[in-house]
């Protein structure tokens, strides 16, 4: 990975890094079944072109998440504060704070 501190490349080293993390979780096998390839074509696409992986990743505004993860986007993020500072407002006139 190149070493240019822009937060482009910071994501992209943290991308790089949860997506090796990952791939050490599990067995190259399980990777090349999973993607119709050889062992040895994921062992060559790990080694030669995961960091430009993780920077395309950066580049489109994406990041992996593992399939468990609940992804939540701004516009939810807003709505829950929304509903939370109603509720407590609500709460504290009922109680009459």
């Amino acid at each position: 990975m190149t070493t240019s501190s822009n937060p482009q490349s910071e994501k992209a080293r943290a991308v790089h890094s949860a997506l090796l993390r990952r791939v050490s979780e599990l067995k190259q096998t399980a990777i090349a079944d999973a993607m119709g390839v050889s062992e040895s074509t994921v062992s060559r696409t790990i080694n030669d072109d995961l960091e430009k992986i993780a920077r395309l990743l950066v580049a489109i505004g994406m990041v992996p998440a593992r399939d468990d993860a609940l992804v939540v986007d701004p516009d939810e993020i807003r709505a829950f504060k929304t509903l939370a500072f109603k509720y407590m407002a609500q709460q504290q006139k009922a109680e009459g704070v």
